[in-house]
């Protein structure tokens, strides 16, 4: 059941046609951006590297004992007045934590209660906070987006079928969930939200259907659009078992700009939506590693898990987005392909590599590591430094996360 909550300073006018104008332009030209170009070398093997990584020692923050690296998805920042801080969910507390970034102590924890009117269910929930104690949650299990005052429920969203109905959601009823992969973002309370991608190219589709696997909710009135369909070429092939892995979707926001990047698991392009002109456009930023990404097969119908999983863990695949605000830096993560042979062999991580580019989307760089060693779900930038975790250094004391640290040197 949807709860509708009154906003009660925000210009009924404004409102009306600025999301008016976001109606009408999730039906409009760019549903009809063009896929079929896959690959060229401009921004994957032509251009001009611009910047280094130089190792500058470690950090590390401390987590409680019952805290598991496994139960979190990926961590995000803030910065308030100044103050910068860090912040993961751990679905295995059913819990929030805030940490300093200047001292890396844990600044604050939100327990999240299981039963009763402010319940979460635990599971891969997504969180965004708006302030120390305000924060927008994903209940993957219920559906319901939530904002919390620390862990007391002040209003909701079920995301049911009724809903997606009323609000013309060009969605199908699988992907109407977020998907936990990918954060979401809140600009003057908008929601922009990358959905969960399931049999996306499994069921043979036609070009008037492809669906839409963006979505902007306004937090006042829960009114809600969607944008940005599947690229054509995923209707070609058949990317492994229920398709969750090569379509995921991945986003960023850019505060500088107004901007949301997004990016599809095996898509070369990124497509950058201005939030102020409502316009999409097409930007390439490719691998050197790698050219395309081929799809598992050609068949209409679901592969075996087995099969998925081996092509999955072969194949290159793109992942998380990220705007370094104090860099000016974007990056995007690219896992690198792998010998059926070493999968075989039991062999399941992925070395990666991040590629940076500035906000007019062109590379500057891209630097290869060892996915044994760094783990590409958990890092986050600081004045001039890049953060990355290291999985091994965990691995031998799970007491903290420890991160690398790299300055990041811009050459002229």
């Amino acid at each position: 059941m949807l709860r509708n909550f009154v906003s009660r300073f925000a210009s009924r006018i404004y409102v009306s046609i600025f999301y008016l104008s976001l109606l009408l332009f999730s039906c409009s030209s760019e549903k009809n951006i063009d896929s079929s170009s896959y690959w060229q070398a401009e921004n994957a093997l032509d251009y001009k590297s611009s910047l280094e990584l130089q190792k500058a020692g470690f950090v590390k923050f401390p987590i409680q004992n019952n805290v598991s690296l496994a139960d979190i998805n990926f961590i995000e920042c803030l910065e308030i007045n100044g103050e910068k801080y860090i912040y993961f969910y751990e679905k295995g507390g059913n819990s929030l934590f805030i940490y300093d970034i200047l001292d890396f102590s844990l600044r604050k924890k939100i327990t999240f209660e299981k039963e009763g009117k402010n319940r979460v269910v635990p599971n891969n929930n997504l969180v965004k906070l708006i302030s120390i104690d305000s924060l927008w949650l994903y209940d993957r299990t219920e559906r319901r987006l939530s904002l919390f005052h620390n862990a007391s429920l002040l209003k909701y969203i079920s995301l049911e079928d009724n809903y997606r109905q009323k609000n013309q959601l060009n969605v199908t009823k699988d992907a109407w969930q977020f998907s936990y992969s990918a954060p979401f973002d809140v600009v003057d309370n908008v929601l922009y939200v990358s959905l969960y991608p399931r049999n996306i190219g499994v069921q043979a589709r036609t070009e008037e259907n492809i669906v839409d696997m963006a979505v902007w909710i306004n937090t006042n009135n829960f009114q809600a659009g969607s944008f940005l369909p599947y690229p054509n070429f995923y209707n070609k092939g058949n990317w492994g078992y229920s398709s969750v892995v090569k379509t995921n979707l991945f986003q960023t926001y850019n505060a500088s700009k107004k901007t949301i990047l997004y990016g599809f698991a095996a898509d070369n392009f990124l497509y950058e939506f201005d939030i102020k002109k409502r316009t999409l456009s097409k930007k390439f930023i490719g691998s050197s590693f790698f050219k395309e990404i081929p799809p598992l097969s050609f068949s209409k119908v679901n592969e075996n898990k087995d099969k998925s999983w081996k092509y999955v863990g072969t194949t290159p695949s793109y992942y998380r987005l990220f705007y370094f605000s104090d860099l000016a830096l974007h990056a995007r993560i690219a896992f690198l392909p792998k010998s059926e042979q070493m999968y075989i062999e039991g062999v399941r991580s992925r070395d990666f590599s991040l590629i940076f580019f500035d906000e007019n989307i062109q590379k500057n760089a891209e630097f290869r590591f060892n996915n044994s060693i760094y783990n590409p779900s958990f890092i986050y930038a600081d004045k001039q430094y890049i953060y990355i975790l290291r999985q091994d250094l965990y691995d031998k004391d799970d007491n903290f996360l420890w991160f690398e640290k790299f300055q990041v040197i811009k050459h002229i």
